[in-house]
């Protein structure tokens, strides 16, 4: 949602409530505060784009797996490798995070969850080694 916060800067005037959230390092309650005052339209905006992005993660997980534990640990695989590939461009194109300490609106659905960066990067990489080793394991 860094990109989204971005884009109401640049649109809202000097004096605008939104100007507060100008510094991209944002506390949790400023973070869940910008959210708050998000306008609806992009808020929803930004729902259907992260239901689509589970919609094409389930479906690459249903098409290359055979059984459940296969399915589920592509889909564990490729949401993870798609996470952290998310944050790295984030970081390419815009420097942010400027720290793995800033607070990211992690996700929409069911409900907001917020934590800092190096929380879901952390998730991911682990995730990404538990498949690695159930993998090399189950051909062992």
């Amino acid at each position: 949602m860094v990109y989204l916060r971005g884009d109401l800067i640049a649109l809202a005037s000097s004096g605008s409530a939104i100007s507060q959230f100008q510094d991209p390092a944002l506390t949790y309650q400023q973070t869940v505060s910008f959210l708050a005052q998000m306008p609806q339209n992009l808020r929803a905006i930004e729902t259907c784009r992260e239901a689509a992005t589970m919609v094409m993660l389930i479906s690459v997980a249903l098409l290359v797996g055979s059984g459940v534990k296969q399915r589920w640990g592509a889909f564990l695989w490729t949401f993870a490798l798609w996470d952290i590939t998310y944050y790295a461009g984030l970081w390419a194109t815009l420097r942010w995070p400027a720290s793995l300490c800033n607070y990211d609106v992690l996700f929409l659905i069911p409900v907001p969850w917020y934590a800092q960066v190096w929380f879901p990067l952390l998730v991911s990489a682990l995730s990404m080694l538990a498949v690695a080793l159930s993998r090399s394991n189950s051909h062992s």
